[in-house]
């Protein structure tokens, strides 16, 4: 990595001048309405301190494994939800629920003509 250089805001040291985004997004000045607040109703400012420190200090690899696995787990419980919420339902129609929520109707239409077309294609072949 590149040299330490100092920023214009005390106490901020970014590295080979990179933009601290943790900080943006922890501190936007003018969140949009319905927007995750910076800080959770039950962290302190001094625990929100420590594990941003504790981020920043982090390696590469550790950060992108955290922020893997939490994805990996909020999938996980947006998955079962929806089998919860449809019991009777396919894995496939399941499947299908997950993509048009999370990434639209047009989306989840164009997968399942996809899967139509490759379901048709294997058995005629």
């Amino acid at each position: 990595m590149g040299a330490k250089t100092r920023t214009s805001r005390p106490g901020r040291m970014l590295h080979s001048g990179a933009p601290a985004t943790i900080t943006f997004f922890l501190r936007l000045q003018h969140p949009m309405p319905g927007a995750i607040p910076a800080r959770s109703a039950d962290t302190t400012l001094d625990a929100e301190r420590v594990q941003v420190a504790l981020l920043r200090a982090a390696p590469v690899a550790r950060r992108l494994h955290v922020a893997l696995a939490l994805s990996a787990t909020v999938i996980g419980a947006a998955r079962r939800a929806l089998a919860r919420a449809h019991p009777h339902a396919s894995v496939r129609e399941l499947d299908l629920r997950f993509v048009e929520l999370h990434y639209g109707a047009d989306t989840a239409a164009g997968l399942r003509s996809d899967l139509d077309r490759r379901d048709t294609t294997v058995v005629n072949v």
